[in-house]
């Protein structure tokens, strides 16, 4: 039986439920957000999605070896094969190492955006506009830096559960 594959299979209905949970609740927070930060979302989604299908691939490979109760040592080709997929399952840290950066590139972005609003004048029509913009800004800022730990959380767990089925396979 595919207990890895199946866990896996688990987390990730969570977060799809999450997740369209927070797409239908928050669709009209993000279609009034800059473009950046709708950019930098998107990106930070894109990985996500990549890189959990991609542990998906790990979990079902990683079974087989996982669910015979055989103790992998240095010389054999069992060993070699977990090492192998140790190795691969390195794209899975790569992965929520670099998603939280493009939610800090969306702050960037809107700082960046906030600062540029900051032109003030004595009219007042001026100021209103230069104040919405401003907190547009503030939404750029703080809506990709959300949405980048919240994905480096998830794929930190799937991270974790494919290499410690792979240590527990290789006993060490």
């Amino acid at each position: 039986m595919k207990t890895l594959f199946l866990r896996w299979c688990v987390t990730t209905m969570l977060v799809v439920a999450v997740a369209a949970a927070t797409v239908i609740y928050g669709h009209g927070a993000f279609t009034t957000l800059h473009w950046f930060g709708q950019a930098a979302i998107g990106c930070e989604v894109a990985i996500f999605v990549l890189a959990s299908c991609y542990a998906g691939l790990l979990c079902w490979r990683i079974d087989p070896f996982t669910e015979h109760a055989t103790i992998a040592s240095r010389n054999s080709p069992l060993y070699d094969k977990l090492e192998t997929l140790l190795n691969k399952a390195e794209w899975l840290h790569f992965a929520f190492y670099i998603v939280p950066y493009f939610g800090l590139l969306g702050a960037a972005g809107g700082i960046y955006v906030a600062l540029q609003s900051a032109g003030l004048s004595a009219d007042p029509s001026q100021i209103q506009r230069s104040i919405a913009l401003g907190m547009q800004g503030v939404g750029i800022a703080f809506a990709p830096t959300i949405v980048g730990i919240a994905l480096m959380i998830v794929l930190a767990f799937e991270h974790q559960l494919v290499v410690h089925h792979i240590g527990c396979a290789l006993k060490k």
